[in-house]
């Protein structure tokens, strides 16, 4: 039974499905809700309305709410990354 089925997808609701990022330069994936970040780090992300952001000192273990279409190889030193949806 999924107590959750009725929320509505945003920040404040539950992730229903993680997915392994490979940080790239060139490849974009579906707009998250969210990155986990296994690894400390930095992360160098194309935002969902296209601009570039890098969040320093991200900690491991970390949950960014943040909406992003890429995890960019050039500026990113955290691993473990999962994009949340």
């Amino acid at each position: 039974m999924d107590q959750f089925s009725g929320y509505s997808p945003s920040l404040s609701s539950p992730f229903t499905s993680a997915v392994s990022v490979t940080p790239s330069d060139t490849q974009t994936f579906s707009t998250t809700r969210g990155l986990y970040i296994g690894s400390a780090g930095s992360v160098a992300a194309t935002m969902a309305d296209g601009n570039a952001a890098t969040f320093s000192g991200v900690p491991a273990g970390s949950v960014l709410p943040i909406r992003v279409q890429q995890v960019m190889a050039t500026g990113t030193t955290a691993s473990g990354i999962l994009a949340m949806y």
